[in-house]
């Protein structure tokens, strides 16, 4: 019974890992996308990724603009250092660090969807009762909750993580 709650607990420790692992991996592809437009801006595919598969991350990409405006500013700012905190409690085996860095992966998908809905509702808000509510569609839909769901199960695991610590400790 120990190896199989070992086991267990192995696997919800690799599981914090792949929230923020996805969302530095989406953001790398969107900002490099983004910035792969200014080599071609005639190729059809590169539009497609920007505009569709990658448009949560345009709503948060103009966001940080005003703050730092850089080449692969999210990627900078957020998705390194998320990836980073994560290796480094890995590596140092604190987990903390790695708890920390998936729930901030949770926060910051939770960021893009405001972002993405802020973006979308500018100027379509009818009256203050009854404002159109955008729901993501089609490949940016797939995106957004892959991106949503991964991190929310990291979030959930290393929660889960503390909790069956603190009750070991009681």
């Amino acid at each position: 019974m120990f190896s199989c709650y070992r086991t267990t607990m192995h696997s919800l420790a690799r599981l914090q890992l792949i929230g923020p692992a996805a969302l530095f991996a989406a953001t790398l592809a969107a900002d490099s996308f983004a910035y792969a437009l200014v080599w071609d801006p005639s190729s059809s595919l590169l539009w497609y990724l920007n505009l569709e598969v990658f448009s949560i991350f345009r709503a948060s990409r103009a966001l940080l603009g005003g703050l730092f405006a850089a080449p692969f500013a999210q990627v900078l700012i957020i998705g390194l250092p998320l990836i980073t905190l994560a290796g480094i409690g890995l590596v140092w085996k604190r987990n903390l660090m790695i708890a920390l860095s998936s729930n901030l992966s949770f926060v910051y998908a939770m960021l893009l969807l405001c972002a993405w809905h802020n973006r979308q509702s500018i100027g379509n808000v009818t009256s203050t009762s009854l404002a159109w509510v955008h729901v993501p569609s089609g490949s940016t839909l797939g995106l957004f909750a892959t991106l949503l769901l991964v991190s929310f199960f990291s979030f959930a695991a290393s929660h889960v993580l503390y909790i069956r610590a603190a009750r070991r400790r009681a």
